[in-house]
């Protein structure tokens, strides 16, 4: 592993988001540690099954990417607009899967 400027727990909307904000700052370095083997954090492994967002597409989707072919989304389809939002954003390549934080 090298040295990076920032690393960032986790995979979820959290994840994605700081990673972009960073990227978009000027930070070079930047790893995202996920321990599952995917993106989505609680929305994909924390869910209810056929469950669905309580929340409008225009509250929930990210401002400079939005979502307008439905009012609400299922869980399964945030999971596909944030696998998205990564891709759109470079931030795949960011992302070491399967890697579990134990101490900090």
């Amino acid at each position: 592993m090298s040295l990076d400027d920032v690393i960032i727990i986790g995979a979820g909307t959290s994840g994605l988001v700081a990673a972009k904000y960073l990227k978009e700052h000027g930070v070079k370095r930047i790893r995202i540690l996920e321990a599952e083997e995917q993106l989505g954090g609680v929305f994909r492994y924390k869910s209810w099954k056929n469950s669905e967002m309580v929340s409008s597409c225009f509250t929930t989707c990210f401002s400079d990417f939005r979502k307008t072919d439905t009012d609400h989304m299922s869980l399964v389809d945030y999971v596909k607009y944030l696998e998205s939002y990564s891709k759109e954003f470079q931030l795949d390549e960011l992302i070491e899967f399967n890697t579990e934080v134990v101490d900090v």
